[in-house]
C-alpha cells in the first residue's frame, strides 16, 4: 500500500493545532539588567527566507516557548520584509526569542521552520541577531536549544554562539558582524543554504545529536567540495544527495572523524575506523529487517519520527496504524485507505504491488533494493545499525523525544534505522481513479490545450466571471489578481503526456504541484512520485525497522501514554 510505504500523507492531511498565535498568556519575565521602573523596547530588523516576506507576522516570544502568545509584541512585516515591534517591558535589557510566520501553502517540504503546526512556517532568531530573522539564524537558534537540551552552562553556551558565528561568516564569505544580517547577499545564497541545511541533517542521521557546533563544522569542511560538484554535474541539492547518498554520508563520516568527534577508544593509534561507519548487517540482522519490512504478505513493522518538530510520529504494526500529532493518537482507521496503482514500465501496465510478488535485488552490506509498489522501479534501503545502550541512541531516542517516554520500553541489544532512495520517478494513480473526474478536456488532446484553456478546465466559475488573467506565451495565468499559476506538459514514466500545475509568486514560498493526464475526454489526478519526494522525506523523519513483537509492545505503550 503506498499509504505505508510513504507515511508522510498521514501526517500531512490533518489540522494540527499549535504554534502561531495562541491562546495562552505570556508576561515579560523581567530578566536582564536594570530591572526597575518601566522601559520602552524597540526592535527592528528584516525577515527573509528564499527571498524577503513581505505581509508575513512577527512576535517577540517573551517566556521563548517559541510561539506568539496573546500579549507578546506582534507586527507585520512590509513589502521589503522589515518591522518594527515595540513594547514596554520591566527590564530595560530583556530577553527574547524573534518569531517569524505565515501560512504553508505547499506539500512540499519547506526549507527550514520550527513550526510544530503542520500549516504553517515559522522562523526565527535570538536577540543576538539584532532583528535579522531568517534560516541561518534559525539553524542558531536551534543549534542553541540543542545545547540547552544537553546541560550547557552559560559560558558554554556563549562559547557556542561565538563559534557558530565564525564558521558561518566562514561558509557564507561575509564578516562576522554582518553574516547574520547579510546572508542572502552572499553568493549562491539559496542553494548554498539549502546544501547547508542537508548536510545538517546528513550529519544527524551518521552520528544522532552530539556536540551542538559539529554540524556547522561538518558543512563549513564540505560546502565548497560539494558546490563545485553541484556545479560541475549541473545537480540541484535534491538531486546531488539522491544520486550520491552513499559517498556524502561516507564523507561526513570521513569529516566526524577527522574533528575528533566520537569514541576516544575507537580513535586511538593507527588503522583505526571512524566511530559512525555503521557496522556490516550480518544474517540475523537481515532476518530481522526483512521480517520487519519485506514480507510477502502486505505487512510492515515499523516507526517513523519526524526529526523537525519531534511532536509527529507514526506507527505501522501489520496492516495498522497509529500516528501522534500534537499529543493526540489518531487510528488509521479515522482515514480513508487509498488503494493504488502504479505504472510498470517492464509490463507496460498498471499494477498494484498486491497482484505480483515483492521481488528483492542487489542486496549488499546494508542496503537492498525492492520493488516500488509494483512499479518494478527498485526502491533502495539503506541501513545502520545502532546500539541501544549507546550515548547516540540515548540522545537520539531519550532525550529528543522525551515526551513519548520511548525509555521505558524494553528496547532490543541493536535497532535498526533506515532511509530509502528512489532513482526515477513512478506513476501512480487511485484504483478507481475514473469515478471523480478533475475537469473536462477542452480539446481533442492535452497538446492542444492553451493557458486559457487549462484556467477554464480546472477553474471555470472564476473564469465565466471573467476574474481570470492568462498569458499564453508565458503558460502562466492569475485569479482574483493574487492567485497565480503555470503549467506545463511533462512526460510521464508511461510516456504519456501530463499537465503539471503549479502555483507561484511571493505569496508561495514554495510550490504546490498537481498532476492531471487525459482520457476519454475527462482529466483525472494523478501522482508523480519522484526522487525528491524520498530526498524530502529523509530530511526530516527518522524510520526505525521493528520486530513485529516490539512494535505490538510499543502500540500498546503509545496508546496508554497518550489516551
Amino acid at each position: 500500500m503506498l499509504k505505508k510505504v510513504l507515511g508522510a500523507s498521514l501526517l500531512s492531511t490533518l489540522l494540527i493545532g499549535c504554534g502561531g498565535s495562541g491562546s495562552s498568556s505570556s508576561e515579560d519575565t523581567g530578566s536582564g539588567g536594570g530591572n526597575t521602573g518601566s522601559h520602552d523596547i524597540q526592535i527592528s530588523g528584516v525577515v527573509t527566507y528564499e527571498s524577503p516576506m513581505a505581509g508575513v507576522q512577527v512576535c517577540a516570544d517573551l517566556n521563548k516557548n517559541l510561539r506568539c502568545d496573546d500579549g507578546e509584541p506582534t507586527a507585520t512585516t512590509t513589502t521589503d520584509g522589515s518591522y518594527q515591534l515595540n513594547w514596554t517591558s520591566g527590564s530595560q535589557d530583556p530577553d527574547y526569542y524573534l518569531l517569524a510566520y505565515w501560512p504553508k501553502t505547499s506539500d512540499l517540504i519547506p526549507l527550514t521552520t520550527i513550526s510544530q503546526n503542520s500549516d504553517e512556517i515559522a522562523i526565527g532568531a535570538l536577540k543576538q541577531h539584532q532583528g535579522a530573522i531568517n534560516p541561518l539564524t534559525t539553524l542558531t537558534l536551534d543549534a542553541l536549544r540543542v545545547a540547552i537540551q544537553q546541560g550547557y552552562n552559560s559560558t558554554q553556551q556563549q562559547q557556542l554562539l561565538t563559534d557558530l558565528n565564525l564558521l558561518h561568516a566562514d561558509i557564507y564569505q561575509l564578516p562576522a558582524n554582518e553574516v547574520y544580517q547579510k546572508v542572502f547577499e552572499a553568493e549562491h545564497y539559496l542553494a548554498l543554504m539549502k546544501l547547508h541545511i542537508r548536510l545538517i541533517v546528513e550529519t544527524l542521521l551518521v552520528a544522532g545529536e552530539m556536540h551542538a557546533k559539529a554540524p556547522a563544522q561538518v558543512v563549513q569542511q564540505l560546502h565548497q567540495e560539494l558546490l563545485a560538484r553541484m556545479q560541475a554535474e549541473n545537480l540541484s541539492v535534491l538531486e546531488l544527495f539522491g544520486q550520491h547518498a552513499e559517498e556524502i554520508s561516507a564523507r561526513v563520516e570521513q569529516v566526524l572523524f577527522e574533528l575528533g568527534y566520537g569514541n576516544a577508544n575507537e580513535s586511538e593509534g593507527e588503522g583505526s575506523t571512524p566511530p559512525f561507519n555503521a557496522s556490516v548487517l550480518n544474517a540475523a540482522d537481515w532476518e530481522v529487517v526483512k521480517a520487519s519490512l519485506f514480507r510477502t504478505e502486505p505487512r510492515e513493522f515499523y516507526l517513523k519520527l519526524d526529526t523537525l518538530t519531534r511532536a509527529h510520529a507514526e506507527l505501522v504494526y501489520g496492516e495498522d496504524s497509529i500516528a501522534i500529532v500534537q499529543g493526540q493518537l489518531f487510528d488509521d482507521a479515522n482515514w480513508d485507505l487509498v488503494v493504488t496503482q502504479c505504472w510498470n514500465n517492464e509490463r507496460q501496465q498498471w499494477v498494484h504491488q498486491d497482484d505480483i510478488e515483492l521481488l528483492l535485488t542487489n542486496q549488499t552490506d546494508n542496503s537492498i533494493d525492492a520493488d516500488f509498489v509494483g512499479s518494478g522501479v527498485p526502491l533502495r534501503y539503506r541501513f545502520s545499525k545502532i546500539d541501544t545502550s549507546s550515548e547516540q541512541w540515548n540522545t537520539l531516542i531519550e532525550d529528543s523525544y522525551e515526551h513519548f517516554r520511548l525509555y521505558e520500553l524494553d528496547w532490543p541489544e541493536v535497532v535498526y534505522r533506515y532511509e530509502m532512495q528512489l532513482p526515477e520517478p513512478v506513476l501512480c494513480r487511485e484504483l478507481d481513479y475514473n469515478t471523480e473526474p478533475a475537469a473536462p478536456l477542452l480539446a481533442d488532446s492535452v497538446q492542444q490545450l492553451n493557458t486559457q484553456d487549462v484556467a477554464e478546465m480546472f477553474f471555470p466559475q472564476e473564469f465565466a466571471e471573467g476574474k481570470v488573467t492568462a498569458d499564453n506565451e508565458a503558460q502562466r495565468f492569475t485569479i482574483n489578481v493574487s492567485r497565480h499559476y503555470e503549467w506545463q506538459l511533462v512526460t510521464a514514466p508511461d510516456n504519456s503526456q501530463l499537465i503539471r500545475l503549479s502555483t507561484y509568486g511571493e505569496i508561495y514560498p514554495n510550490a504546490e504541484t498537481t498532476y492531471y493526464f487525459a482520457e476519454d475526454g475527462q482529466m483525472f489526478e494523478v501522482e508523480l512520485i519522484t526522487p525528491e519526494t524520498f530526498e524530502q522525506i529523509k530530511a526530516h523523519s527518522l524510520y526505525l525497522a521493528l520486530p513485529e513483537e516490539l512494535a505490538l509492545s510499543l502500540e500498546q505503550h503509545l496508546r496508554a501514554v497518550f489516551n
